[in-house]
């Protein structure tokens, strides 16, 4: 019995301990009641969803991301070479289309996550 006692008193000191340290300077905070100094910077920081917050991720489509860079550049060497008056043929097309996409794909499979990562051992 004694042993319960011990427990249960254990118990209740840390959840006395929890509110006082814990709980009141948030409340004291909120509610505008008055809190020593000390006690209101150890307040305990909420995070964005008890804030009420949102935390946004974007993430990109590299597919998308690659055909519409891909375009874009082939569209600029090509009215470049106009303005130069420099004919584009279909060698011209493929050696543009080949020069832009080289370093891109290299930078997708270099950054990619999976098991083959560039400079890695596996």
């Amino acid at each position: 019995m004694s042993n319960l006692r011990w427990k249960v008193l254990t118990v209740l000191g840390v959840f006395v301990v929890f509110a006082g340290l814990g709980v009141y300077p948030i409340l004291a905070a909120r509610y505008h009641i008055p809190a020593p100094g000390w006690l209101m910077d150890k307040q305990l920081k909420l995070g964005l969803d008890l804030k009420g917050g949102v935390h946004l991720v974007l993430r990109v489509q590299t597919d998308d991301a690659l055909r519409l860079e891909t375009d874009t550049e082939m569209e600029r060497l090509r009215s470049e070479l106009e303005t130069r008056k420099i004919p584009v043929t279909n060698v011209v097309a493929v050696f543009v289309v080949f020069v832009t996409l080289l370093p891109i794909l290299a930078a997708y499979y270099l950054t990619r996550e999976g098991e083959h990562i560039g400079g890695s051992s596996k």
